[in-house]
């Protein structure tokens, strides 16, 4: 029996292998695939803010006389094509898409885009939709170098600041977010008095350093985690068995993609607390940072604002007025409650 046991574990181990090498040439050919997308797409620009009422064969009257009245060029730019990206039908301003015929005529009407302050149309540059998603995971920290005073901007799906490249690899948004904390921390927490007079701390992303989803690097049994969502994740797979999995898990670069790949595998709620638990001790004992500013919380109420969680969470949205009144909370808050039991243990010493 434990030849046959052994067996089925090689062919597991083999079939872990061949998926990761696999899914290590399907991100290469996603990563091809982008970049001839980009390239394509590289004399293009997107105008937002055109109204509705100006129908698609008068756009390219509409953007020549945005070029002569408001971007002050006399001589006319050619276009290839232009036209609307949405379905129609959709309630909001579908944004116009331009490719220009060349590259040197887009990039004189994007050198003189900010011409068109006050006049409810913005350009942008058009690239593919997953270099889209990476600027909106780099773009508050764009906002907090700005706030700085730093030299900053985007390109393509990386962020340059004082001539660095980050980009949204696990180490470099962990650099990001120790440098600008105290800037992006405001976007993931909120305190709020309650009737008693007691300080409400609610927390909801990755910015707050009681998130879950916070980059914090731990180790446990030998395993390095980079978030206490990717260990739960991973116990996830490892206690049902799932070891495909938990390898995958640990390949995921953001906490998000963790919980995509553990969705629907069940723990009862006590295992669910445990886990947790001794993820967040290691959290805050391996991190001297994170022990601190946890301590530095004092007797504040911790609450976990995901509007959907009513376990982990009060189901009760960060900016919601019913954060001041804990006894509308439709939620259990259990992570909240584990942080508090956490934060006793950590002044205890």
């Amino acid at each position: 029996m434990s030849d046959q046991f052994d067996t089925h574990d090689k062919l597991l181990e083999n079939l872990i292998q061949c998926v990761a090498y696999l899914e290590e040439g399907n991100t290469t050919l996603k990563n091809r695939q982008v970049d001839s997308e980009n390239r394509d797409k590289r004399s293009n620009l997107v105008l937002i803010g055109v109204p509705e009422d100006v129908i698609d064969s008068k756009l390219s009257d509409f953007f020549s006389r945005i070029c002569k009245e408001n971007l002050n060029l006399i001589k006319p730019v050619q276009l290839d094509r232009i036209h609307r990206v949405s379905v129609k039908g959709d309630s909001r301003v579908r944004n116009v898409v331009i490719k220009f015929h060349s590259y040197s005529d887009r990039q004189l009407v994007w050198e003189n885009r900010r011409l068109l302050k006050g006049t409810k149309l913005f350009l942008d540059e058009h690239f593919a939709l997953e270099v889209q998603v990476k600027w909106r995971i780099l773009l508050p920290f764009l906002q907090a170098a700005r706030r700085r005073g730093e030299k900053c901007f985007l390109h393509i799906n990386s962020l340059i600041i004082s001539g660095r490249r980050f980009t949204t690899s696990p180490q470099d948004l962990r650099s990001l977010e120790l440098r600008y904390a105290d800037c992006v921390r405001s976007r993931s927490e909120r305190e709020v008095q309650d009737e008693a007079g007691n300080t409400i701390l609610g927390f909801f992303g990755k910015f707050s350093p009681l998130s879950n989803f916070a980059a914090a690097d731990f180790e446990i049994s030998g395993q390095k985690f980079t978030s206490v969502e990717q260990f739960y994740s991973y116990k996830k797979c490892e206690l049902n068995g799932k070891k495909d999995l938990a390898f995958r898990v640990m390949k995921a670069e953001q906490p998000a993609q963790t919980t995509a790949i553990s969705r629907g595998l069940k723990l009862d709620d006590e295992t669910r607390v445990e886990v947790v638990r001794s993820g967040l001790l290691a959290k805050f004992h391996q991190n001297q940072n994170l022990r601190d500013y946890l301590v530095k919380t004092g007797t504040k109420i911790l609450t976990e604002c995901n509007p959907q969680d009513k376990f982990w969470g009060a189901a009760c949205p960060l900016r919601s007025d019913k954060l001041a009144n804990p006894s509308s909370w439709p939620g259990l808050n259990k992570l909240g409650v584990l942080l508090m039991d956490i934060r006793e243990e950590l002044k205890a010493g």
